[in-house]
């Protein structure tokens, strides 16, 4: 089946971040969301797993440790992907 991507349901802030950053995302229902934290390369540098509940969730993810740069914030949940930028400057 087909992946949805969707560039608004994911919100990131603050932006740019130095040391942690919150996501708010919509969920299609209850269960997990994989999120991943892309390079510019394209290399996944950092994965987490999130418990979700259906509507609107807040995760914040620990980025002190990641360079500056930008980045590709990507939540997954079955067939549903969320993408977003992330912009590191400390």
């Amino acid at each position: 089946s087909a992946q949805i991507i969707k560039q608004g349901g994911l919100k990131i802030y603050p932006v740019p971040a130095s040391e942690a950053v919150t996501l708010s995302f919509d969920a299609a229902g209850r269960g997990k969301a994989e999120i991943s934290i892309i390079n510019q390369l394209g290399a996944v540098i950092m994965r987490r797993t999130a418990g979700v509940d259906k509507g609107i969730n807040f995760t914040t993810i620990n980025v002190s440790k990641l360079a500056n740069g930008i980045y590709t914030v990507k939540v997954s949940q079955d067939n549903d992907v969320k993408v977003q930028k992330l912009i590191i400057q400390k």
